[in-house]
């Protein structure tokens, strides 16, 4: 969800910073290319130190780059906190079927492994049908 929150505001980021539609995706280029990044320096940490220990230091710096990104006053600024943002938030995706593998047994990880995996999927098939419902309704309301 943090990677795609970026695509609605494009067209006023585009409006707000004074730069063309194509120079105003730049942050969400950024954001994947952390989550890209990310991985390769989380992954051995958590092998070393623990997975617990990464999540305990990269979801609040993952935050703090979020708050950087909703109050930042440049695109440069809001680009260089959309990386690290991606960077830090990676470890919730890349460590966390070696998370389901730490927990659950050999004969027991096809179902917890199977959620993991589908539910990204279900939520990409199942927006499109919630979605319509969700601004409708919205638009109502104002």
């Amino acid at each position: 969800m943090a990677a795609s929150i970026y695509s609605p505001a494009h067209d006023a980021i585009s409006a707000e910073f004074g730069v063309s539609a194509t120079v105003a995706l730049l942050p969400l280029s950024f954001y994947n290319l952390g989550m890209a990044f990310g991985p390769v320096v989380s992954s051995p940490l958590s092998e070393s130190f623990g997975r617990k220990v990464v999540y305990l230091l990269t979801i609040p710096t993952f935050a703090l780059f979020t708050l950087g990104s909703g109050l930042s006053q440049s695109l440069a600024a809001l680009t260089i906190c959309r990386f690290f943002a991606g960077m830090f938030a990676s470890p919730g995706v890349s460590l966390a079927s070696a998370t389901i593998s730490d927990m659950a047994a050999p004969v027991d990880r096809g179902v917890p492994l199977a959620v993991y995996y589908t539910i990204p999927f279900a939520g990409s098939l199942l927006g499109f049908v919630v979605l319509p419902e969700v601004c409708v309704s919205h638009a109502k309301h104002t």
